[in-house]
């Protein structure tokens, strides 16, 4: 198990379903991922996990994978530069939620052999089988975030978009980003001090590095 530490991280929660129209892709460095190009609205959507390749529709090629928590997409085919139209409900509009601080990210891995045919020596290459993480939210008692229908946004219901950051520059902002499920939680009330609550995490599939950029 490999473990990485941090001081900053936060929840996103899903305000609100919507689509795209035509919305312009920007390749991610050094794969054949794409990410939508607009960096305000990029960071506000994530494609819901139920949402398949499918059910988005490329100006040309063919989108051959989803990768929902950063709001990501591959796609083989045609010639960029691509636009991106989804259905309404095809993504979640995203909104700060919660931060926490102090945050422990726990990987669990595996070595999977990954020799093709014509190669000499066996190869083999490290992923990730499953994650968690722990962390301390600052509890905050206030309307700093609403639901459209006015109600207030509760921890206890998941699926969230998380994310740990690992360089609090606004120029770099390096993060472990996933999709994760909140395991446990409770309050810290200490005498004369900030309200906190310890918050544990379960990853739901994989979890991706990404900086400022994507």
């Amino acid at each position: 198990m490999s473990v990485i530490l941090g001081q900053l991280g936060a929840v996103f929660a899903p305000v609100e379903e919507v689509g795209l129209t035509n919305v312009l892709l920007t390749p991610v460095e050094g794969s054949d991922q794409y990410v939508i190009a607009d960096p305000a609205l990029r960071y506000r959507r994530a494609f819901r996990p139920e949402v398949r390749p499918g059910d988005l529709t490329p100006s040309s090629g063919t989108v051959v994978e989803v990768i929902a928590p950063v709001g990501a997409v591959r796609i083989q085919g045609g010639a960029p530069p691509y636009t991106l139209s989804a259905p309404t409900g095809s993504l979640w509009e995203l909104a700060p939620m919660a931060g926490f601080l102090e945050w422990q990210l726990e990987l669990e891995q595996q070595l999977e052999e990954a020799t093709t045919l014509g190669m000499t020596f066996r190869r083999y290459r490290r992923t990730v089988r499953s994650w968690s993480a722990r962390a301390e939210r600052f509890w905050i008692d206030g309307d700093f975030l609403l639901y459209q229908d006015g109600t207030k946004p509760s921890l206890e219901v998941g699926p969230f978009v998380v994310a740990f950051y690992v360089n609090a520059e606004e120029t770099k902002a390096y993060r472990y980003v996933g999709l994760a499920h909140l395991e446990a939680a409770h309050l810290d009330v200490a005498p004369e001090r900030l309200v906190r609550q310890p918050l544990r995490f379960q990853g739901i599939g994989p979890i991706y590095f990404r900086d400022s950029s994507n």
